[in-house]
């Protein structure tokens, strides 16, 4: 029994060793090809570029771009692709084009933000005068204290009296409009301070969420261009 199958078994086991690797793993293969770590969208001779990548990517795409009016370089892997036929560059601009709005987007956000920082910065000066008003009022208060003090309590229908009484009331209604206005500010600024940053937070996450579309869009662009042979390898 055992001298028969030993033989038909270590046949069997040199058949399996000849076949071909299962789909999955040669999917795999595939997939571990199209590792994109970079890209730069050129437009307008470098005018305008969308980029995903670090400086060092950026260094050699414009390098590799230089005097190419519209361009897509790419780099899967350890290699780096320049892109020029205009179908390709056609479909890369529609890949790209949600990245753009977004950043147009993120602009005006930046713009809203530095409104709101100026208005900081109002609140800011009228915080300071406000300080500058409790001090002067302070100031004239002692004041008052000292005449009625110095004279023990006679000299209050003196005509410096009644104009220090009269300028202390005055400071305090100032003071007190002032501070409502200062507390509206900051409400309203607490309000859009959070609205801005609720916003930015949504950008952030869109933002992540186009770059790995775009990159999953850059990757199926590029085995395309290498199939066809309009991917220039560098």
């Amino acid at each position: 029994m055992s001298s028969f199958s030993c033989p038909m078994l270590a046949g069997a086991l040199a058949l399996v060793a000849l076949l071909p690797a299962p789909p999955a793993q040669a999917a795999a293969a595939d997939t571990a090809t199209d590792d994109i770590r970079a890209y730069v969208f050129c437009r307008d001779y470098g005018q305008d570029r969308t980029t995903d990548g670090d400086d060092d990517d950026r260094d050699e795409a414009r390098e590799a771009q230089r005097g190419v009016g519209t361009s897509l370089w790419v780099r899967r892997g350890q290699d780096s692709f320049l892109i020029t036929d205009e179908k390709l560059l056609d479909r890369a601009e529609e890949i790209f084009q949600p990245q753009r709005e977004l950043g147009r987007r993120q602009n005006e956000l930046g713009r809203r933000q530095g409104e709101l920082g100026r208005l900081q910065g109002e609140l800011g000066r009228m915080q300071g005068q406000m300080g500058r008003l409790q001090a002067s009022l302070s100031t004239k208060r002692a004041r008052l204290a000292s005449y009625r003090a110095s004279t023990g309590g006679g000299s209050e229908n003196t005509d410096d009296y009644e104009r220090e009484r009269a300028d202390v009331q005055a400071k305090q209604q100032e003071l007190g409009a002032l501070q409502r206005d200062i507390g509206e500010m900051q409400r309203a600024l607490g309000s859009r301070q959070g609205e801005l940053g609720r916003q930015q937070g949504e950008l952030g996450r869109e933002q992540a969420r186009l770059v790995r579309e775009s990159r999953a869009a850059i990757g199926e662009l590029l085995r395309d261009a290498i199939a066809s042979g309009k991917a220039q390898r560098l």
